[in-house]
């Protein structure tokens, strides 16, 4: 017959994982959608994501929108992306899918082969030694502990000579504290490949701006982090104009137990019913 203390000492550590279940690192699965806009660049509000930009950002320059995935309530901005335009480039557009605007002229849509909408940039005659930077950041509004299995994809890379190769390189997560890791996964297509060896994902061929011949996807793992970037630039001969767009972010929100009432909840209801079930165990022993 089993102890009392031996039927004790089980309930409790029953106890002790629920709780750990449902307030360490708890998650739920989001996912970004930047809506639509026009041909020109100008913003319509759909999907679940407001905020856009589609100013040129001059030489040396960053800009930063935030958007609202709907994780911190109405209205609550919790998505920041940074772009950054390294000193020789020339002015990169950035806007959202399915036009890509740049003044009076606008660019096929680049859409990977699938419905998701995009976050798009386009540059032109930089300097070999230019690059822009894109960097997505989870705002503490809503990601305080930060999120986990991040993954997203890269439409578009590929290589047109003697125009341009799209060359995606410091592709990084960044953790809590500051630490830069690299990606768990990067998978490429049928008109790109990575060089493992200088962490870098190259254009080898035309890919369709409607295919998703050109696309690269990039996962996190279950690394915890606050933001990733990566930097786009040409690693061609020719320096004209070349474009790529961002899509598919995919995410887990640590969820901060004492704000989420519901999980509060449902933990104090697993805490009684284990509690009255180790009472019911010893009397039983």
């Amino acid at each position: 017959m089993r102890s009392v203390a031996s039927g004790r000492f089980a309930a409790i550590r029953a106890i002790v994982a629920a709780m750990a279940l449902l307030f360490c690192g708890s998650a739920r699965a989001s996912y970004l959608n930047w809506g639509s806009t026009t041909n020109n660049g100008t913003a319509v509000t759909t999907g679940n994501v407001t905020g856009n930009f589609t100013a040129p950002i001059g030489s040396g320059n960053s800009t930063t929108t935030n958007y609202a995935d709907g994780n911190a309530g109405a209205g609550v901005y919790d998505i920041g992306v940074t772009v950054t335009n390294n000193t020789g480039l020339s002015n990169p557009w950035v806007t959202k899918t399915p036009g890509i605007g740049h003044g009076n002229a606008t660019d096929a849509l680049i859409s990977g082969g699938d419905a998701n909408s995009s976050f798009q940039l386009i540059v032109g005659n930089e300097t070999a030694a230019g690059y822009v930077q894109f960097k997505l950041s989870f705002l503490t509004s809503a990601y305080s502990l930060g999120v986990s299995n991040v993954s997203f994809t890269i439409y578009d890379v590929d290589y047109s000579s003697p125009q341009f190769i799209d060359q995606i390189s410091s592709i990084q997560g960044i953790l809590l504290n500051g630490t830069v890791i690299s990606p768990s996964t990067i998978t490429t297509s049928v008109d790109n490949t990575y060089n493992s060896t200088n962490g870098t994902a190259y254009g080898t061929a035309v890919a369709g701006d409607t295919t998703g011949n050109g696309n690269v996807s990039i996962s996190f793992g279950s690394a915890v982090i606050s933001a990733f970037s990566f930097n786009w630039s040409n690693a061609g001969t020719g320096l004209g104009q070349q474009a790529i767009s961002v899509s598919g972010v995919s995410y887990n929100r640590i969820v901060v137990p004492e704000t989420d009432t519901a999980l509060a909840a449902a933990g104090c209801c697993l805490f009684v019913m284990l509690w009255q079930f180790s009472l019911r165990s010893r009397h039983r022993s």
